[in-house]
This record gives C-alpha cells, structure tokens and sequence, in this order.
C-alpha cells in the first residue's frame, strides 16, 4: 500500500522492507527509539493517522511540537 520511496516537503524517505515482522513501521504508543550514533544536527519523521490530532515528541528530554 506504501511506494518504497515518499517525498514530503522536499524530503525523501525511503521505506523499509515489506516482510512481516521487519520493524519498518511503529504505531505510536510512547515508546523509545534508537538513534544510530553520529553527528547529526536534524530529524525527519515522516507520520500520518487516522484522525487529525496533535501530539509531540521527545528527543533528548526536550518535547517537541
């Protein structure tokens, strides 16, 4: 149902593997999530639902909207 690749606003995301049980997809529930380690400076997160709503993130102990 998803392209292997989505742009968004000029960001590209590339999708991961389609096979069950790859951890290519989350539903949002508060868990964490591992960075891989390096010098980054930005985060892209591509998200959708079902319903409009607003939420946050929390990176670094910092929300974020």
């Amino acid at each position: 149902m998803i392209s292997p690749e989505i742009e968004s606003e000029s960001i590209r995301f590339k999708i991961g593997s389609t096979v069950d049980e790859q951890n290519n997809a989350i539903s949002c529930r508060g868990q964490e999530i591992e960075l891989p380690k390096g010098e980054y400076n930005k985060l892209y997160i591509l998200a959708s639902a079902s319903n409009d709503l607003k939420d946050s993130i929390m990176v670094d102990g910092n929300i974020t909207r």
